[in-house]
This record gives structure tokens, C-alpha cells and sequence, in this order.
């Protein structure tokens, strides 16, 4: 059995979030991204929000990521394109990722630099998204500027959901080009082939 921890918008209170790193000799840290400062995108109503407020707020929730990126204490970048899951899954607004590759661009080169891995996480495959976060289009962009360090996590909250969507996220890994996966002991990273 492995250790791990998710810190959630550690740059929120950063004295608390290092602390959280020396509670455990944790295998893996996972570093995520669930607001844009203001609150959880899981709680938003975005039926009625407008356009340039919710590009605001996208811009707002990229920047951050970057920032946590920068800081670095962590193993594995998660979802990275977590406000999709809510406003395209949940309201079925349209969000055009290329207003933001700018910023999704710098939070690749950044984890590139750093060594940090970039989760491919699937629970989106079992909700109204049906995607990855990221998806294929933005695993290919982080390929192709040399992203080679990738895990798959399955975001499971329930035991049902464990695993879930690994067989088909793996294929679509294979045909990007990735050859491994990563996983963490002791904070040590390994690699296994795909």
C-alpha cells in the first residue's frame, strides 16, 4: 500500500501546505488546482454566466496552476483541465482551450523543467465531459513540446470507479506516442512501460 496526498490550492495557505508535507513519508504528491481564487468550480452555476467573466475566470485558474507549478513541491500535476468537467460537462457551455495555450503552454514548459508528472486523469470518461482532463488535444501538445512524464489516475471516490477508463486512457497514450508511466515510491519516481 502506497501513501499519498493531494494538496488542493496549496499556494491558498502555503504555511499550512508545507506543514501538510512533513506530516508522513508520503509516496506521492499530487498538486491540484480546483478554484480560480474565488471557489470550487464543483459548486458554480455557469447556465448563466457570461462569456468574458467565465474567461476571466479561466484565465485566473491557468495563472494559478502556473504558480503551483513554480512553487513545485509536489510529484504529479492533477487534472489541469478540472473547470472543464463542470462547465462543459455539467452546463454544456462551449470552451475554446486556444484562447488559453499561451498559459497551458508555460504550466507544460514549467513541469517539463521541474520533473513534475502531468496525471491523465479519467474521471471524466465516467461523467457528462466523456474526456479525459487533459484530453488527447492537449496530450498531444504536451508531447510534442517534450512531455514525456505522464500517470493516469482515476480520481476514483468510490471503490466502483477504481481503475476506471485505465484500458482505453492507455491505448489513447500509445497513440500519441508515450511509451511508459510513472508512479511514485517514496517520492522517488518509477517507470513502468505502457
Amino acid at each position: 500500500m502506497l501513501i499519498g496526498i493531494e494538496l488542493g490550492d496549496p499556494l491558498e495557505n502555503l504555511p499550512l501546505a508545507e506543514e501538510m508535507l512533513t506530516l508522513c513519508p508520503y509516496d506521492v504528491v499530487i498538486g491540484a488546482i480546483h478554484t480560480d481564487g474565488v471557489a470550487d468550480y464543483y459548486f458554480g452555476d455557469y447556465s448563466q454566466t457570461p462569456e468574458q467573466e467565465l474567461h476571466e475566470s479561466l484565465v485566473r485558474y491557468f495563472n494559478r496552476l502556473c504558480e503551483m507549478a513554480e512553487w513545485g513541491k509536489f510529484d504529479v500535476l492533477a487534472h489541469i483541465t478540472y473547470p472543464l468537467r463542470y462547465i462543459i460537462g455539467d452546463y454544456g457551455r462551449a470552451v475554446n482551450l486556444d484562447r488559453y495555450q499561451q498559459l497551458i503552454d508555460r504550466l507544460f514548459y514549467t513541469i517539463i523543467r521541474k520533473g513534475i508528472a502531468l496525471e491523465v486523469n479519467t474521471s471524466g470518461l465516467r461523467q457528462k465531459i466523456a474526456s479525459t482532463l487533459p484530453d488527447e488535444a492537449l496530450l498531444r501538445r504536451y508531447y510534442g513540446l517534450g512531455g514525456r512524464l505522464v500517470t493516469i489516475g482515476s480520481d476514483a471516490h468510490r471503490l466502483r470507479d477504481m481503475a476506471f477508463g485505465l484500458s482505453e486512457t492507455e491505448e489513447m497514450l500509445r497513440k500519441i506516442g508515450f511509451t511508459e508511466l510513472v508512479w511514485f515510491d517514496q517520492r522517488k519516481m518509477q517507470k513502468m512501460p505502457l
